[in-house]
């Protein structure tokens, strides 16, 4: 995280199974020899457990009711985007399109695809390509960390909305305001921002 990077799902796979067969794991400030790793499994059990992950996701994670109407109605005066910090970007696909979100979206950006976290501006940079270049300060960036979310859109010169209220459970890492940047939008949860927009 320090460097920015996204680590693909599969290579994580590849070295959980490296550990598990006895490679030892590098220091901190060396990375890892995945080559090594990968010679610890095979490319099928690599794919049945990146597959087992992405079917477990959908399984356990409900569709929110309230974004398909939210993002409707959205759609029809702006062009909708996801951007998103995830190391299995087919499971980002998988989840919009079981939500029937993907007819209201211009793109889906991921990490994985890109090769690189929020808040680096080459995933900003990625996703303003994906709509089609407009000017920065006409993109508005929504979500509910300070630091991915907030403080990369305005880094990117782009508007931010912060979500202040995330799931309890949530396992995401997560960061708090700084004080060093201001969003131009607050609220608690998404269903609040077409109403912030209006204002």
């Amino acid at each position: 995280m320090p460097n920015f990077r996204e680590v693909d799902l599969a290579d994580r796979f590849v070295r959980v199974l490296a550990r598990l067969r006895g490679m030892a794991a590098p220091a901190p400030d060396r990375r890892w020899d995945q080559e090594a790793a990968r010679a610890r499994s095979d490319p099928g059990e690599i794919g049945w457990a990146v597959e087992v992950y992405s079917g477990a996701f959908l399984e356990a994670v409900p569709v929110p009711p309230l974004v398909g109407p939210l993002l409707d109605r959205l759609a029809r005066r702006h062009a909708l985007a996801i951007l998103s910090n995830w190391p299995l970007a087919t499971t980002i696909d998988r989840y919009v399109a079981a939500a029937g979100w993907d007819r209201h979206l211009r793109a889906i950006v991921v990490s994985q695809r890109v090769g690189t976290i929020k808040p680096h501006p080459a995933i900003f940079a990625a996703a303003r390509a994906a709509l089609g270049n407009p000017e920065p300060r006409r993109v508005l960036h929504a979500g509910d960390d300070w630091a991915a979310d907030v403080v990369g859109a305005k880094s990117a010169g782009w508007l931010a909305a912060y979500i202040t209220r995330r799931p309890a459970d949530s396992p995401l890492p997560s960061s708090h305001r700084d004080g060093e940047v201001h969003a131009d939008i607050e609220v608690e949860s998404l269903a609040e921002l077409e109403a912030a927009l209006s204002r």
